[in-house]
């Protein structure tokens, strides 16, 4: 195989420490197993709860 595959990553074995931010859960709403599973295989798709509670999200 002479073609190099190239990747944007960090490479990292061991971290030394983990750098954390504090966050604040705003509000919290449960949702269908499935709804959920939905959620994680298409996270790019419009969900309706996120977008109705898009004012409470910041960074």
């Amino acid at each position: 195989m002479s073609e190099k595959l190239i990747i944007n990553t960090n490479l990292l074995r061991k971290e030394s420490e983990f750098r954390t931010s504090s966050c604040v859960v705003e509000k919290a709403i449960g949702v269908p197993h499935a709804e959920f599973n939905e959620l994680k295989r298409h996270p790019l798709r419009d969900n309706r709860l996120i977008a109705g509670n898009a004012d409470l999200m910041k960074i």
